[in-house]
Order: C-alpha cells, then structure tokens, then sequence
C-alpha cells in the first residue's frame, strides 16, 4: 500500500513539472 501511495505521488508530482514546463514552453 505504500508503495503504490509512493508511486502515485511520484507520478502526480512528474506531471505537474510537465504541466509547468508546456506552460513555460507556450510562455516562452
């Protein structure tokens, strides 16, 4: 169970900086 919450964090926290990058990309 943990390492799933793990995961998912992981994740989550990967496609918010791919989400800032496209918008610092669009910005830019």
């Amino acid at each position: 169970m943990v390492w799933y919450r793990d995961r998912r964090i992981k994740t989550e926290f990967g496609m918010s900086i791919m989400d800032r990058r496209r918008e610092l990309g669009l910005v830019a």
